[in-house]
């Protein structure tokens, strides 16, 4: 008997995190976040799957460190108490600002509080952004021409990985021009960032290029139009490529820009400016929100 009960102890801490996060997840289905945020209610659910998935994913670690220094602990309401020596365990070990981040935001969710409520740690800049900014390990594991395939893809429509496997035919849209530049619009509904619709832009590296790439979608019909991607393509190195592609496009000169149409970088990039309005529409067609993420992630 002592052996089930020395076991259930040890599970006790990752069950109410799955307990506790699940719920919030099955609680979030169907609601809108962006009224909850109006209410500040949102704290207390989880709205996509991936999110969910994530804060599982680092809560974890959180209950592994516990276990390791703080072994007396059963509970999540004791371990309460040891979240912000956690981070700051993390931010003394020189872990990325990014990750660091990532796991106060879990920490935040998982206790239904305000990332504030924590101990400040470093904030986020770009300096300390380490995806996808230039070859690592992993991607030795794919050819050239495999790369390639996927590059010349991946820069035309900018398509995120669950995206551009499930893209069909049919999801081509009309013909449209950018300063003489033939495009196409695409119907992208499968696979997105929390199940949001929207229209991207097919645009290749030149109108023949795009053409070829719209043949693709004419002969697919109903079926989808790629096959299954390498898991080591870096398939958000080749989005910003795609982004600025489209900056450059849509962009007026900088002399033309005044007022809220300036966007001026801060920190280490500071006094760069860009175009705002071009900046929300390249934000658009990847499928994001804010301008600042297309600043901070994929103008670089």
């Amino acid at each position: 008997m002592g052996r089930w009960k020395n076991r259930a102890a040890r599970n006790t801490l990752n069950q109410e995190v799955y307990e506790r996060l699940s719920g919030m997840f099955k609680s979030g289905f169907g609601r809108s976040r962006n009224e909850d945020k109006k209410h500040a209610e949102d704290c207390n659910y989880i709205y996509t799957s991936r999110t969910y998935e994530t804060y599982k994913r680092e809560a974890k670690h959180f209950v592994k460190w516990i276990r390791e220094h703080h072994p007396e602990v059963k509970h999540l309401s004791e371990a309460r108490n040891f979240a912000n020596t956690w981070l700051l365990d993390m931010v003394a070990k020189d872990l990325s600002p990014y990750t660091i981040s990532t796991r106060k935001a879990a920490l935040a969710k998982l206790y239904g509080i305000s990332s504030a409520d924590l101990v400040k740690t470093p904030s986020r800049t770009r300096e300390g952004i380490s995806r996808s900014r230039g070859a690592v390990q992993y991607d030795k594991h794919i050819s050239e021409a495999v790369e390639a395939k996927w590059a010349a893809i991946t820069t035309s429509m900018g398509l995120r990985r669950a995206e551009l496997s499930r893209i069909r035919g049919t999801d081509l849209g009309k013909e449209v021009s950018y300063k003489g530049i033939k495009a196409y619009q695409l119907h992208v509904h499968a696979g997105t960032k929390g199940g949001k619709e929207r229209i991207a832009l097919l645009i290749g590296r030149d109108n023949e290029h795009t053409e070829e790439l719209a043949e693709l979608f004419r002969k697919s019909g109903s079926d989808k139009v790629f096959g299954k991607i390498p898991k080591a393509f870096d398939n958000h190195h080749y989005r910003a490529e795609y982004a600025k592609r489209l900056y450059n496009i849509v962009s007026r000169n900088k002399d033309e820009l005044t007022g809220h149409d300036r966007y001026v970088m801060r920190k280490d990039r500071a006094g760069e400016v860009f175009d705002r309005r071009a900046m929300g529409y390249v934000s658009k067609w990847m499928g994001h929100n804010r301008v600042d993420v297309i600043a901070e992630h994929y103008l670089y």
